[in-house]
């Protein structure tokens, strides 16, 4: 792990992408969970504050490049978004 970025000696970033996904999807609960009454303007806020920077963060780095990893971020945006 190097600056936040979790890779393996061949430079695979399955464990980061995984770690990513897991961290929003439990920032997205606790969001759901204590704020359910929140308007779609509020909530997009806390997604654009909390959320998306954690798939933004040296996105260039590890940007997903398998099909399976391209899918597992953008399921776990479109639940955020929904």
């Amino acid at each position: 792990k190097v600056l936040g970025i979790t890779f393996d000696n061949r430079l695979h970033f399955s464990d980061h992408i995984n770690n990513t996904t897991n961290n929003a999807s439990r920032t997205l609960n606790a969001i759901k969970g204590k704020f359910r009454h929140l308007d779609n303007d509020t909530f997009l806020t806390l997604y654009k504050a909390k959320i998306r920077p954690t798939f933004e963060y040296a996105s260039p780095v590890w940007t997903p490049h398998l099909r399976k990893h391209f899918n597992n971020t953008k399921r776990m945006q479109m639940r955020a978004t929904k």
